[in-house]
């Protein structure tokens, strides 16, 4: 949990980095996202592969926090009927 908990995080970080690089590129020269280039393809590649990352770890989380609900209600409807 905590690996995936880390791996969000710095693929957040990776992903503001990547922003401001791109920004900075583009302020320089405005053609820099419309003409395809080495660089602009790459920092497109990255910001994909750090969006999975992050996609993957939410992912993780919204199943854990299902089976979490799961076994809290299941543990409820057992107080229930014990009640």
């Amino acid at each position: 949990m905590h690996a995936l908990f880390h791996a969000w995080n710095f693929a957040v970080l990776a992903y503001v980095v990547l922003m401001v690089v791109a920004g900075w590129h583009e302020g320089f020269d405005p053609t820099f996202t419309i003409i395809p280039g080495f660089a602009r393809n790459m920092i497109y590649v990255l910001r994909l592969v750090v969006g999975v990352v992050m996609l993957a770890a939410s992912l993780d989380w919204l199943i854990d926090a299902a089976t979490l609900l799961r076994e809290r209600s299941v543990v409820h409807a057992i107080q229930e009927v014990t009640s």
